[in-house]
């Protein structure tokens, strides 16, 4: 049962390795691990826009991936609603993702891509507690 939560058993983790006293400054870092953290984002666009939002989104990805701290990103269309992107980008820190918001690249696609979307994003924080592959 707990399978079909893992956002449950990522908490119930982290809690556990607290008491552990292997969660440190807000971050896990367990068996040697660097210690990151991942924000998930998730978006509905307008229904004609779609494919600029990907063009924008691709040009921002590729340049986020020079940046210093970051790790890994993906970027999902929801299945049964085309209009609904999700953003999850893993960084070494909330710091270097605060950096990659006060680059030029990131500052000049924010206005293209907030004009492509019909309502406001959600951003949610996760600390890694495990990661494999």
């Amino acid at each position: 049962m707990l399978t079909r939560c893992p956002f449950v058993v990522a908490n119930i983790m982290s809690v556990l390795l607290s008491y552990l006293g292997t969660h440190k400054q807000g971050v896990s870092e367990t068996r040697g691990a660097k210690a990151m953290m991942t924000v998930v984002t998730t978006v509905t666009l307008k229904d004609e826009s779609r494919n600029q939002w990907d063009r924008a989104m691709h040009e921002r990805i590729r340049a986020a991936s020079d940046m210093d701290g970051w790790v890994a990103v993906q970027l999902l269309r929801e299945v049964d609603e085309p209009r609904r992107r999700a953003i999850i980008g893993t960084w070494q820190s909330r710091e270097h993702w605060a950096r990659w918001h006060d680059d030029e690249t990131f500052k000049e696609t924010r206005a293209e891509l907030a004009g492509l979307e019909d309502g406001p994003s959600t951003t949610i924080w996760y600390d890694v507690v495990e990661e494999q592959g």
